[in-house]
Formats: structure tokens, sequence, C-alpha cells
């Protein structure tokens, strides 16, 4: 992941907590924000629409979007513990 460059792609999974203001000014969202997720998996059409918007409307100056960003960071890295992947018996 380039740092210092604002428009270089950069992954979520890549931040450490004690570094995310690494990528708080980073103008493009990252790389796990891709429609193509969940396109085709029968998600009800208001979701893609939020995902569009967002992607639309990301600023990386207005502090609520870099607030925003610090939570994905977050959550990305507590997902698997608080939804972990249960294999069917």
């Amino acid at each position: 992941m380039q740092v210092s460059d604002p428009w270089a792609e950069w992954s979520v999974m890549e931040v450490q907590l004690n570094s995310f203001h690494s990528v708080l000014h980073k103008v493009k969202l990252p790389v796990e924000w891709n429609i193509s997720h969940i396109h085709g998996t029968g998600v009800p059409p208001y979701i893609i629409e939020a995902y569009k918007y967002v992607e639309d409307t990301y600023n990386a100056n207005k502090p609520l979007h870099q607030l925003a960003i610090i939570a994905l960071i977050i959550c990305a890295g507590v997902i698997s513990i608080l939804f972990p992947v249960t294999t069917p018996v």
C-alpha cells in the first residue's frame, strides 16, 4: 500500500488500528468497497443504491467521512469475531 499517495489503492485489511491515521487522506474508498461483491446475490435495490450513494458522495476532507473510515477499519478487524463462519453439521 502506498501510504503517501492519496489516489493509490488501499485495503482496510492492511491497516492496523494504531496506524489508521495513515489512510485518512486517501481520496478513494478502500478496495473492499466494491459493489461487484453484492451484485447478483438477491440483494435488495436499496442496498445497491446505498453503495452507489457512498461512492458518489465520499469526500476524504469531511471529518464525518473520516470518522466513517475509522469505524470501517475497526469493524473490519472485529467482524470475524462477532460473526464467525460456522460449518454446517
